[in-house]
């Protein structure tokens, strides 16, 4: 069921898609149910924070025991699984929060790479700008329909259909008028292996956005389309894609156990490849497999462990780039 919501053609999500992550991506603060919808108060180094709802404005509070100010919170951007962090307009920029809540202590940090040390005045304690550039990345990979100019007003909140399908009008007409729609619509899932991998790592990383920026180490762990793309898993099975595991629309399975059918489909004794050779069953386990094959790695700065796509026999030791 499609309609057009701020001049962009956009349609209503199935119930599964508004549950996920991804459709929770960026939304306004006060449909926050961590800092919409009750007090929050924290202290960071020098700094006492407080967040406020009322039946107009979500307004945050920072003080330093010597002078206060306040700002009126627009965005949040992120689900809050693993973190959320908060933007409004002042002027003509973008600003962020120093801070960001993080899921699994259910509580605030500062925000992880944006300050080497604590900051050191009130104005930089309450926020920074946001360059256009970065800003547009983060929208992109947050929301939908992202006009040129970033004017939030006609952003469509989160992952929705067109985000991955692209415009939809001309197929949502075929679909009406009983035409044929084929080919008026993107189907990512119809990609070649490594476009398919490349599309989802536009905002999941990509290997070419880790080559170029030429991160190493276990930050990349937070990059799962270049970590797959290491897997001997990825090179040698053609069909292997982020989608093979993930339903983009439905929430992201947490329980381990959920994704043994997808490892035992390949490595089943009963499977036979081109080459003639036989894939066979793990000899230490049945179930399970990603905890031992796609081991979790924490970021202390995070405060939450990821999973390694890098599928292999993962060493026990420390994480292998």
């Amino acid at each position: 069921r499609c309609h057009r919501v701020t001049g962009v053609q956009t349609c209503a999500l199935p119930i599964s898609q508004r549950l996920t992550a991804m459709a929770q991506a960026l939304m306004p603060v006060g449909r926050s149910n961590i800092v919409g919808s009750q007090p929050r108060s924290f202290e960071l180094g020098a700094f006492r924070y407080s967040i406020r709802s009322d039946d107009k404005d979500v307004v945050m509070n920072v003080s330093n025991g010597s002078g206060e100010t306040s700002v009126t919170l627009q965005w949040a951007f992120g689900s809050g699984i693993v973190g959320q962090s908060y933007v409004w307009k002042q002027g003509s920029d973008l600003m962020e929060t120093r801070f960001n809540y993080f899921g699994k202590i259910n509580s605030f940090d500062w925000a992880p790479g944006r300050l080497h040390s604590p900051p050191q005045s009130l104005e930089m304690a309450v926020g920074r700008p946001i360059s256009a550039a970065e800003a547009g990345g983060c929208l992109r990979c947050h929301a939908t329909a992202v006009p040129s100019d970033l004017d939030m007003s006609k952003v469509v909140p989160g992952i929705t259909c067109e985000a991955c399908h692209g415009p939809g009008a001309k197929h949502v007409a075929a679909q009406k008028s009983g035409a044929d729609p084929a080919g008026l619509i993107l189907n990512p899932a119809r990609l070649p292996q490594a476009d398919a991998t490349d599309f989802c790592g536009s905002c999941h990383s990509s290997f070419w956005d880790v080559t170029l920026t030429g991160h190493q180490g276990i930050a990349t762990v937070r990059s799962p389309g270049y970590r797959l793309e290491k897997s001997k898993c990825w090179k040698s099975d053609k069909t292997l894609t982020c989608t093979t595991c993930h339903d983009p629309h439905q929430p992201v399975a947490h329980d381990v156990r959920a994704y043994d059918a997808k490892c035992q489909g390949c490595h089943n004794n009963r499977i036979k490849r081109t080459s003639a050779k036989h894939i066979s069953l793990c000899t230490v386990s049945t179930s399970n497999c990603a905890s031992c094959h796609m081991p979790k790695y924490e970021l202390p700065e995070m405060h939450s462990k990821f999973t390694d796509h890098n599928v292999r026999v993962a060493p026990k030791a420390a994480f292998v780039e």
